[in-house]
């Protein structure tokens, strides 16, 4: 055992824990919440992230039978941040900050509770635009002045413009999700926090704050459970068509198979052969992912995030030869303790 895994087994063998921290609408710090009189009222919490920051979500449920120990119950209200912390007690990792979309209360002959759910709420700003002749780029730095968050992208992407009305306009939707439909379209990956904008190729596995994010291993001694699927492709190359102004002509470029039958053909016409390229590679990679994939729940993790690199061990020797990318990640802490269930695809493909 290395010393990585021996420090992450001596932490396990404390308790698992979390910190919460509130900020009110318009505050300009985070108070610890246990001056609230919330953290021993809390029966579950449940972070569900995924590549897309736009449909991550955080779900707390509080115990708020009528005079709980002799205290009211103050409670985050609309629009307020809170900040999540989860680990064990030698270990805690900010698992980032959700805005409070929605405050439920619920009751039965069983007593109260009150359910908070927050999401990412970055980016926000509706806007109509079109972006024509700007590069994925462009788009991206624009958009991060318009908020005062520092840019981080790749000189890969300048030479991809957006072609199909579908991605050059914005009609209206908010910044997050036009950004996000980008990320898919072209096989990046988007996210925000309150001072960078992080719009690279998927590959590049690092956080938005600029630090490469962790590999995580993961054995049979960790793991409670896993399903792995292996599927028949449908597709093994994928090809798309760009115009060749120089030559004045249709052209076009494959990912894949070389001399596979098996070819999807995507009717857009892009702008150059850069911007064909990554589509056509970002469709395959598309096509991979879900073609093989592996779902697992373990001992809670706080490393394991959406474009973690993942290797798993003792599983099986089909299982273990292969290398994972997380997708959707779900951390839950309630009485049964900490847990972390993913889901992975194959890293991506040349």
């Amino acid at each position: 055992m290395n010393k990585a895994n021996i420090k992450r087994y001596a932490q396990r063998l404390t308790s698992p824990t979390f910190k919460l921290a509130i900020r009110k609408r318009g505050a300009p710090n985070f108070d610890i919440i246990a001056d609230w009189g919330i953290e021993e009222r809390v029966l579950s919490i449940k972070l569900t992230q995924t590549s897309d920051p736009s449909e991550d979500r955080l779900l707390i449920v509080l115990d708020d039978k009528l005079g709980y120990k002799n205290k009211t119950l103050n409670f985050p209200e609309l629009e307020d941040e809170i900040e999540l912390e989860l680990g064990y007690h030698y270990g805690l990792m900010r698992m980032g900050a959700y805005t409070v979309f929605s405050v439920k209360f619920k009751g039965s002959n069983n007593g109260r509770v009150l359910i908070i759910e927050a999401g990412q709420q970055r980016l926000q700003e509706g806007e109509h635009n079109t972006w024509k002749d700007n590069s994925l780029n462009d788009i991206a730095i624009k958009i991060a002045q318009k908020y005062n968050l520092t840019p981080r992208i790749s000189n890969s992407n300048e030479k991809l413009q957006p072609r199909k009305d579908s991605d050059i306009l914005q009609k209206g939707e908010c910044d997050t999700l036009y950004l996000a439909q980008l990320a898919r379209e072209y096989g990046m990956v988007y996210s925000a926090t309150s001072s960078h904008l992080l719009f690279l190729p998927r590959d590049k596995s690092i956080s938005a704050s600029g630090l490469p994010l962790p590999e995580i291993s993961l054995t049979s001694e960790e793991i409670i459970d896993w399903e792995y699927t292996d599927k028949t492709k449908d597709y093994e190359k994928v090809t798309a068509k760009y115009h060749s102004y120089a030559e004045n002509v249709h052209k076009s470029v494959s990912k894949g198979v070389k001399g596979s039958k098996k070819e999807l053909y995507l009717k857009e016409l892009f702008a150059n052969q850069d911007a064909a390229g990554c589509k056509a590679l970002a469709m395959y990679r598309e096509i991979n992912r879900e073609a093989t994939q592996i779902e697992i729940t373990a001992i809670g993790d706080a490393r394991v995030q959406p474009e973690s690199l993942l290797t798993v061990s003792t599983l099986r020797p089909n299982v273990d030869a292969k290398r994972w990318r997380v997708q959707t990640v779900e951390h839950s802490f309630d009485e049964t303790g900490y847990h972390t269930k993913l889901s992975a695809c194959l890293r991506d493909l040349s």
